[in-house]
């Protein structure tokens, strides 16, 4: 179960981590194109961040 724990917390801090790289590319991006995919990437990496902090939560607080 800790490998698993670790696992949530492991891909929620590099889904933060990665939603924050795009959005600052996105800020600093010239070309309409590549920003408006750089913002949905962020928004979805940080859904899904979220997703894997709310599911460790909830397992946690389950037991």
């Amino acid at each position: 179960m800790k490998a698993r724990t670790t696992g949530y917390i492991f891909a929620s801090i590099f889904n933060f981590i990665a939603s924050s790289c795009f959005l600052v590319a996105a800020i600093f991006q010239k070309q309409t194109v590549p920003k408006y995919g750089f913002y949905i990437a962020a928004i979805f990496l940080f859904i899904s961040a979220a997703g894997f902090l709310y599911t460790y939560l909830k397992s946690k607080n389950g037991k």
